[in-house]
């Protein structure tokens, strides 16, 4: 007895020491993993904070962009209301915090990272600059535009004035303000000498002001042309070439991160994988191990398991097994019960699902398995996709119904619209329909009269009156489906088998042909319509106005 007792004890002991070691590899492999997902997912995280920066940046190139060529043309820009200099700060200090928050991931990345701090400093800058000169240039009456104006507008009031001269003149000055050819500068500067030169002598005397408008005429174009330098007179120039420059290197800078940022996910994904595969390698070999060097202990067990899926492999539910224990060989095969279990509740429910039991629920206790999930998951599906089909069915069948009406030519207006009603009013089992088509009463004029009515389950007779009501005049003008559920206390009561009563829900239909009203239907339930079946309605209505019109 103490010799088996020993046996045992060092059976166990080498038990305990082999499924520790498999312990050991999986915490390893656990805490290895556990590092490396958390690597890999601050690294996605810093690429979507990346892609956000980008868009920032994208939106900042845009917004520098139509200062440039829009903003600084409206009068709020130049009153501080919009984009002012307290708004460009903002967006600096907005670039600049989403910078902050990308530091810390990698000593490269964040050596990346301050070159391009230093590029949104220096854009901002840049920006800055931008926004004063063009505050300095102004538009139309502010700034040097604004000036200049005031001193052509001097100009043109002195009497004797070379008319033609001057329209030269301006005609340089705006090709200039359109096209920013330096050339347009030249061609300005060479005729307004000639015009302060062939202004005649005996107007100036006692006419200081004369030359002097015409000074300052010459002095606010040139001004105006200085501060469009500054700006840049094309891409390529002053600050808009800085600030493309800028920008150009900016975003290569941020492709560069993004890129080194990619590399480093797809290693770290290799390095999870080649983890994974070392340690999955490493498990099996040892599991073999253990197989074979306890195999004779647990025969038995392996026996009845390997019966049971032999049953599994045929696609029989096996027999459950006998639990005699609770220690490891009983846990075992409590376990492999529950797997009969788990597979018995999915056919079960599967096959519910193939019977069209959609609502039917799943065992509760294997509701968080993930192939009960799955079950579930399909059925909603399986579920949806038949509710699909019968609505398309229902739709298909209403658009037949309605094409096997055929216009004839012997038979009258009232005879064909009364057909077309009688589709609509039972396909959608209407309780009272009537049918208001467009007749002509000469080749211009017409007007919509009823010509077909059902009501209390027949053909009734067509009122006469000119005038139409309410609703059908609102249907005509709006060209508009009209639904209501809350009908007005006038309107003309519906009869059933119960007596008469206002209906619960009422929809007017416009039959248009080519953009023209040639028809209406109005049709009275005492139920509620579906959204299916009012889509199905304005459907059928361009199919009947066809007929109609035919």
């Amino acid at each position: 007895m103490l010799i088996d007792f020993f046996r045992n004890w060092r059976l166990r002991l080498k038990l305990l020491v082999s499924f520790l070691s498999l312990l050991i590899i999986a915490l390893t492999l656990s805490v290895i993993l556990y590092f490396s997902y958390n690597h890999f997912i601050k690294l996605e995280h810093t690429l979507s904070k990346l892609e956000n920066l980008k868009l920032k940046i994208k939106t900042e190139e845009l917004n520098i962009k139509n200062l440039q060529y829009e903003i600084y043309k409206d009068e709020s820009f130049h009153v501080g209301k919009q984009m002012s200099k307290k708004d460009l700060i903002e967006s600096k200090n907005d670039l600049l915090a989403s910078i902050n928050d990308l530091f810390g991931k990698s000593n490269k990345i964040d050596s990346q990272l301050i070159e391009v701090k230093k590029d949104i400093i220096q854009i901002s800058q840049l920006k800055l600059s931008l926004h004063e000169n063009l505050l300095k240039r102004g538009f139309k009456e502010t700034g040097f535009e604004g000036k200049l104006r005031e001193a052509v507008h001097a100009v043109e009031q002195i009497d004797g004035i070379d008319k033609v001269l001057l329209l030269s003149l301006r005609r340089h000055e705006k090709d200039f303000m359109l096209r920013k050819d330096v050339k347009y500068v030249e061609d300005f500067n060479k005729k307004i000498t000639l015009l302060e030169a062939e202004f005649p002598k005996s107007l100036m005397a006692g006419q200081s002001d004369i030359s002097k408008n015409i000074k300052i005429y010459k002095q606010d174009f040139n001004a105006l042309v200085e501060i469009e330098k500054i700006i840049g007179l094309d891409e390529d120039s002053g600050l808009r070439k800085e600030i493309k420059t800028i920008i150009l290197k900016l975003n290569n800078s941020i492709s560069q991160i993004e890129s080194d940022i990619k590399t480093q996910i797809k290693e770290e994904k290799e390095n999870i994988n080649t983890v994974l595969l070392l340690t999955s390698i490493l498990i099996v070999f040892i599991s073999i191990l253990l197989s074979i060097q306890f195999s004779n202990l647990i025969t038995k067990i392996i026996k009845e398991i390997r019966n049971g899926m032999k049953e599994f492999a045929a696609g029989r539910l096996p027999a459950k097994l006998n639990v005699l224990t609770t220690e490891e060989i009983g846990q075992t095969k409590v376990a492999f019960n529950q797997l009969i279990d788990r597979i018995e509740a999915a056919q079960t429910f599967a096959t519910k699902i193939g019977n069209g039991k959609f609502n039917d629920s799943y065992r509760s206790e294997f509701e968080d398995d993930l192939l009960a999930q799955a079950l579930v998951k399909a059925s909603k599906e399986l579920q949806i996709a038949d509710t699909i089909r019968k609505d398309n069915d229902y739709i298909n069948q209403g658009i037949a119904k309605l094409s096997e009406i055929v216009s004839n030519k012997d038979e009258t207006l009232e005879q064909l619209s009364y057909r077309l009603l009688l589709v609509f009013i039972q396909y959608f089992e209407a309780n009272q329909g009537v049918l208001y088509s467009r007749v002509f009463t000469n080749q211009e004029d017409w007007q919509m009269i009823p010509t077909s009515f059902y009501a209390y389950g027949k053909k009734k007779a067509v009122s006469n009156s000119e005038q139409l009501p309410p609703l059908v005049e609102q249907t005509l003008h709006e060209k508009e489906l009209i639904y209501l559920e809350e009908i007005p206390d006038n309107y003309i009561k519906v009869t059933s088998g119960l007596g008469e009563a206002l209906p619960s829900s009422i929809v007017l239909v416009p039959l248009l042909y080519r953009n023209n009203s040639i028809g209406i239907i109005e049709l009275a339930f005492f139920n509620k319509l579906t959204k299916l079946q009012l889509s199905l309605l304005q459907k059928l209505s361009i199919q009947a106005a066809a007929i109609l019109e035919s």
